[in-house]
This record gives structure tokens, C-alpha cells and sequence, in this order.
């Protein structure tokens, strides 16, 4: 007598991100004679400490008692996580006089955990590297920045950098002189404060 052939098809499952795993996992059992020849079948999920988002193939799996009258076959489940909702995105933009420093937009995810920030100035092309600027020239400027985190839906927001003007100053000291004589020797101009070296050639 040769061994009759079951099939345990596993259904596939799935939950969101943060959620405990649905119980029980199902299948549909195809072939047996008697509903317990197989004793107690149960199922699990093979890959069960990973949590992140994503769909995992073929790790819903059946354990059942051996029997010599059978021939078993596992068709085993999917099981998918689904990302949690939708993460914020909060963009702070920057404007401030030109201080010789770089400055960019301030970006601040709601979950910060496994979340990877990217800047754009097309909102197309992308990098990890925040985008900075220093001089007046290169403002004001859009910056796109979004947020992604496998475990979450992508968040994206966008901030201006503006740059203004530095106010300078140049005082020249009063002077007189009585008519008819040469001119006195002048006193130095003063200069307010300006960044660095930037200012150091002009002749006061």
C-alpha cells in the first residue's frame, strides 16, 4: 500500500510594523483520511525575531506528527510587515546675515531610529551629505530633504537658506584746516567689523 499524499498549504500573513504576529497562522490541509493523523498540526514563523518591514518569503511553516501512511508536503506561507504609518518630516529653514560660516536647513524626522535623511536641491537628485552655503551669492535656495526608514511610510519637507548682506562701515575722521595753509596730516578711518581678512586691503 503505498503512502497517500497531503498537501498542508500555509496561508500567508501579515501585520504592521510594532504589532505582535497574528495568531494562530492557517492553512488548508488537503489529503488526510482522518482529521488527526497528522496529531496536532501547528505553525509558525521561521524567521520570528526579525521585525522590520518587508515581505519574507516561504517562512510560514507547519510541524505535524509523522505518519507512514502519508506522504507530506509544505507549502509554506509568506508573511509580510508592513510599514507603520506615516512618519513627520519637520524642515527648519535658515536666514541670517553672511558670518563666513555655512548654514543649511535644520531637518527633524519624528523617528529618528533607522532613519536615513537625504537633501536635494531639484528634489530629484539625492545625497546623505546635508547641503550648506556661505555666501550671499548662493542664496536664497531651496533645500528638498526626505526622511526613509524601512519600518515607515517616507516623510519629505523643504526649507529656504537665505544669506543677506554684512552692513560695513567706514568712518572717516573730521578735519579742518585755516585757509590758505596746506592740509593737515588726516586721521585714519575707522572700519566696523568685518569676517576674517576679507577687508584687510582697502586703505583707511
Amino acid at each position: 500500500v503505498d503512502p497517500k499524499a497531503v498537501t498542508i498549504t500555509v496561508n500567508n500573513a501579515s501585520k504592521t510594523y510594532g504589532e505582535a504576529d497574528p495568531t494562530p497562522f492557517t492553512a488548508v490541509v488537503d489529503g488526510l483520511v482522518n482529521a488527526s493523523d497528522l496529531g496536532d498540526i501547528t505553525y509558525s514563523r521561521t524567521n520570528a525575531t526579525v521585525e522590520e518591514a518587508g515581505t519574507y518569503t516561504d517562512v510560514l511553516d507547519a510541524s505535524y506528527t509523522a505518519n507512514n501512511n502519508y506522504t507530506v508536503t509544505v507549502d509554506k506561507g509568506d508573511f509580510t510587515i508592513n510599514p507603520a504609518g506615516t512618519m513627520t518630516l519637520t524642515a527648519t529653514l535658515y536666514n541670517g546675515e553672511y558670518d563666513g560660516d555655512a548654514h543649511g536647513i535644520t531637518a527633524t524626522p519624528s523617528v529618528t531610529v533607522g532613519t536615513t535623511l537625504y537633501y536635494s536641491t531639484d528634489n530629484s537628485t539625492w545625497s546623505t551629505t546635508p547641503l550648506t552655503y556661505t555666501h550671499v551669492s548662493e542664496t536664497p535656495v531651496t533645500v528638498y530633504v526626505k526622511a526613509e526608514n524601512p519600518n515607515y511610510t517616507t516623510a519629505t519637507a523643504n526649507a529656504t537658506v537665505t544669506i543677506t548682506k554684512k552692513d560695513v562701515t567706514i568712518a572717516a575722521a573730521d578735519a579742518n584746516k585755516v585757509y590758505g595753509t596746506s592740509d593737515p596730516v588726516f586721521a585714519d578711518a575707522t572700519i566696523s567689523t568685518y569676517i576674517g581678512t576679507e577687508l584687510a586691503g582697502i586703505n583707511l
